[in-house]
């Protein structure tokens, strides 16, 4: 098999952890009071303490398993926001959030705020804190996902709570790449995936809701079946079943659990430090192209040719390097609209992970150069 040059971690990491195992052998938790349904509800459980212990949430029962990301964000919003109510977001949000917010906002007449940011990404803060007023929810990345600008969690919770605002960050770009063991005790909710830097599969995502919360102001996006109180015509009140509707994908669960133990046994903050240090190096390097610098980022760059279009450049880094990028809009306007790409179709984005390492690096600079050079 070819040797390929990864770099679209922010879509989805690849190579997997080492240590993801076959887990069709399993069978449904919680469904038959037999041996192996009990054996695959222990791993379920196991896999909500290691991820409530990451996040820093008391209460396991508040992990809810979802399909990614995208599902944990439209419960929140669909199950939270009622008539007229107003958010507030900041001017880099993925689409995830965005498309869900335009149709609730038709739907439920909700007033959108968006905070303004400068070319930097800097939010105003002094003006997010004037929009907060009456808000009932504030929503944030955590890491944007085009130019990999980190987001001050710390100012803007401290805003929320001010204003009495619930909080939302979206951590699908964050989670696994940097230390977060405090972070719910900053947020109310937490939405992430599964398939980036937890380094396992696809179909799995998670949202963690604070230990404070009143779970009776969130309505379950899904209803259905959930194996207790069957009995029962409606759904359980209780957690994490309220939000679990359906069969668990409890394969991706256990893989999930083997991830966790493979990213802490090299340590989160160290992840982070290779990132940080191979985007710098990169930065530092790479010569001929447009590079959009965002101060405080990590993992991700958004770059373009002077010469060579955004899609003409990235089938040549596929077909004469083995270079693996992605290029386009990367489901996220309002940052392409921010950086001035938005006209030009969106930008190449180069996304380092786990597994990237500087000779890597360095030969993508190398290529990189080499086409500018055309």
């Amino acid at each position: 098999m070819d040797k390929y040059y990864y770099f679209d971690n922010a879509s989805s990491s690849y190579p997997k952890a080492p240590n993801i195992m076959d887990f069709t052998g399993l069978v449904n938790p919680s469904k038959g009071a037999y041996d192996m349904s009990f054996d695959t509800a222990r791993i379920v459980f196991k896999t909500r303490k290691k991820l409530a212990n990451l996040f820093g949430l008391k209460d396991i029962r508040r992990v809810i398993f979802t399909s990614g990301a995208t599902h944990s964000i439209n419960i929140v919003l669909n199950g939270l926001l009622k008539q007229n109510d107003i958010v507030v977001i900041t001017n880099y949000e993925h689409n995830a959030v965005f498309r869900t917010l335009n149709h609730l906002k038709a739907k439920l007449n909700l007033e959108l705020r968006i905070i303004p940011c400068e070319s930097d990404f800097s939010l105003d803060l002094k003006v997010a804190y004037d929009m907060l007023k009456g808000a009932k929810l504030l929503i944030s990345t955590h890491v944007n996902n085009v130019c990999g600008k980190m987001a001050n969690v710390d100012e803007l919770s401290e805003l929320a709570k001010i204003n009495k605002t619930f909080f939302m960050l979206d951590a699908a770009q964050s989670v696994g790449t940097i230390t977060m063991n405090d972070i719910m005790n900053k947020v109310d909710f937490l939405c992430f995936s599964a398939h980036k830097g937890l380094l396992s599969l696809s179909g799995l995502g998670g949202l963690l809701i604070n230990d404070d919360f009143d779970i009776n102001l969130l309505e379950p996006l899904i209803y259905g079946g959930t194996s207790s109180f069957s009995d029962s015509e409606k759904m359980p009140e209780f957690l994490p079943d309220k939000y679990e509707a359906g069969s668990l994908n409890y394969h991706a669960i256990a893989s999930l659990f083997n991830s966790i133990d493979y990213i802490e046994q090299i340590g989160i903050e160290n992840i982070y430090q290779k990132n940080l240090e191979l985007r710098e190096y990169f930065l530092a390097n790479a010569k001929g192209i447009i590079i959009h610098d965002i101060k405080n980022s990590i993992n991700n760059v958004s770059i373009l040719f002077k010469n060579i279009d955004i899609s003409k450049a990235t089938d040549k880094l596929n077909k004469d390097y083995k270079i693996c990028v992605r290029s386009g809009l990367h489901c996220s306007i309002l940052t392409h609209k921010l950086l001035g790409t938005f006209s030009k179709g969106g930008s190449i984005r180069i996304a380092f992970g786990v597994h990237n390492n500087l000779d890597e690096t360095k030969y993508l600079i190398k290529a990189l150069e080499e086409i500018s050079n055309d």
